[in-house]
C-alpha cells in the first residue's frame, strides 16, 4: 500500500578523499612496514642472519615500530568508535543530559550519539510498518490506536524530506542521505505540536528551552511548563521519544527535566588522535605561503587546498573524556566516580552547525566598532571602567544627579 507521496529515501556514498583519510593511517603503517622489511630481510639473508646488521637498520627499525604500535591504535580505536556507535544505538536511555565547558565534545557527542539512535529508530519503524501491512491484509482488520501510531510516523518520513526519526534545535546534515534534520522546538517539549512516533532529538543549550526559572512557573500554574514536565516525565509512553540534552551549566535545567534524566555526564576533554602530523604541517606552510600572495594563487589553487583541509580533518580520531554524575533535584549533581572515554571516527556520516547561535549576537547587524591603542598602557578612565566598585559608584552618582535635577 505505498503512498504516491512518498519521497524515495536514497543512500549515498561518502566522499572517496574522506574516506581514504579516514584510512590513511594504517596504509601509512603498513606501506611503512613493507618498505623496512623488502630493504632489511633481503640483506639480511645474504649476510646469515647476522644481527650485527641490524644496527646499520637502526632508523628503519624505529620507524617500523612506531608504525607498527600505529598500526594497532588505529585498529583499537576504531573497535572503540564502532563499539560507541552500537552502544548509544540501544542505549535504554529516553533523556540525558551532556554537561561541561564549551568545546569538551558535549555537542559532538550528542549529535553522534542521537544519529545513530535515530538510524535504529527508523529500522525499527520500518519493520513495525511492514508487520502492520501484514495485519491490514486480514479480514476483518480494525486499526488501533498503536497501528494508526504506526502508519501515521511512517507516512509522516517517507513524505516529508527530513533524516527520518531525528529531531534538533541546531542544524544536523547527513552526507549519507544528503538530508537535514527535522526542526524540535519548545513547543513539541510545550505538547501544542504534535511529534511523530519514535523521535530522537539533540537538545542543545537546553537550560535556554527549560531553565530553572521553570519552577516557578510551575507552581504559578503556568500549563506549558507543566506540559514540559509531563512530557519529559512520559516521553517513552507518550512516543518513545528520546533526547539528549546539552547545557553549559546543568544546574541551569529546569527541575521536573532533572529529576527525570537518565544519565548526566560531565565531559572533560576533547582532542584528536592520530592525525598526519607531517600533513598537517604541510598544509599550514602552504596556507602561509598561498595567502601571503595574494588573490591570482586563490585561484588556482583554493579548491586543492580546500581538499588537502577536508582529507586532514577526516583522519584520525576525536577523543572524548568524561565523568558520570549522579541525579539529584537540586542540579548539584555529585561526581560518582566513574569515568569514560569516548573515541570517535572523524570521518563522520553527518555535520552539524557548530555556530548555531551567531545570529543572536545583539549587534550583528551594526558596524564593526573597536580603538587602536595609541600609547602603552591603559588610561586612568579604562582602568577604573573595569572595577565594579568604580561602574557603581559612577551609576549611583548618576541616578542622584537625575534625583537633583528633577527637585530642581
Amino acid at each position: 500500500m505505498k503512498n504516491e507521496n512518498y519521497i524515495p529515501l536514497k543512500t549515498y556514498r561518502l566522499p572517496f578523499l574522506e574516506v581514504f583519510a579516514h584510512h590513511w593511517p594504517w596504509v601509512r603503517s603498513v606501506l611503512i612496514l613493507s618498505f623496512s622489511a623488502a630493504i632489511i630481510v633481503p640483506i639480511m639473508a645474504a649476510n646469515s642472519w647476522n644481527l650485527w646488521y641490524l644496527l646499520y637498520f637502526l632508523p628503519f627499525l624505529i620507524l617500523a615500530l612506531i608504525s607498527l604500535i600505529n598500526l594497532g591504535r588505529w585498529f583499537y580505536y576504531r573497535l572503540r568508535s564502532d563499539a560507541f556507535k552500537a552502544e548509544a544505538a540501544t542505549t535504554p536511555n529516553h533523556a540525558a543530559i551532556f554537561g561541561g565547558p564549551p568545546g569538551t565534545g558535549k555537542s559532538l557527542t550528542a549529535v553522534a550519539s542521537t544519529y545513530e539512535m535515530a538510524k535504529e529508530a527508523w529500522q525499527q519503524l520500518k519493520y513495525e510498518h511492514w508487520l502492520l501491512l501484514n495485519r491490514m491484509r486480514k479480514k476483518g482488520y480494525v486499526e488501533t490506536e498503536r497501528d494508526r501510531e504506526v502508519r501515521e510516523a511512517y507516512d509522516f518520513y517517507m513524505t516529508h524530506s527530513g533524516i527520518p526519526c531525528l529531531g534538533s534545535t541546531i542544524s544536523i546534515y547527513s552526507k549519507r542521505l544528503k538530508r537535514y534534520c527535522y526542526k524540535f522546538e519548545f513547543a513539541h517539549l510545550a505538547q501544542k505540536k504534535r511529534l511523530p512516533y519514535r523521535m530522537n532529538a539533540v537538545v542543545d543549550e537546553i537550560g535556554a528551552l527549560t531553565s530553572v526559572d521553570g519552577a516557578r512557573k510551575r507552581q504559578e500554574g503556568n500549563i506549558a511548563v507543566l506540559k514540559v514536565s509531563e512530557h519529559f516525565k512520559f516521553c517513552r509512553q507518550f512516543t518513545e521519544l528520546r533526547m539528549i540534552g546539552t547545557e553549559q551549566d546543568t544546574k541551569n535545567v529546569f527541575i521536573d527535566v532533572r529529576r527525570v534524566v537518565a544519565e548526566n555526564r560531565i565531559y572533560k576533554t576533547h582532542k584528536t588522535v592520530l592525525k598526519p602530523l607531517f600533513l598537517k604541517w604541510v598544509f599550514d606552510k602552504l596556507k602561509n605561503f598561498f595567502t601571503e600572495r595574494g588573490e591570482l594563487t586563490s585561484m588556482f589553487f583554493a579548491r586543492f587546498m580546500i581538499n588537502f583541509d577536508k582529507f586532514i580533518k577526516a583522519s584520525g580520531f576525536f577523543q572524548i573524556k568524561y565523568g558520570v554524575s549522579v541525579n539529584t533535584e537540586t542540579g548539584q549533581s555529585a561526581d560518582t566516580g566513574e569515568r569514560g572515554t569516548i573515541y570517535l571516527a572523524c570521518l563522520t556520516e553527518w555535520e552539524y552547525d557548530t555556530r548555531a547561535y551567531s545570529g543572536a549576537y545583539a549587534p550583528l547587524e551594526k558596524e564593526i566598532e573597536m580603538d587602536v591603542f595609541d600609547f602603552k598602557g591603559l588610561m586612568k578612565e579604562d582602568m577604573l571602567g573595569l572595577l565594579r566598585s568604580f561602574v557603581e559608584e559612577k551609576r549611583q552618582a548618576e541616578e542622584k544627579r537625575k534625583v537633583q535635577e528633577k527637585k530642581n
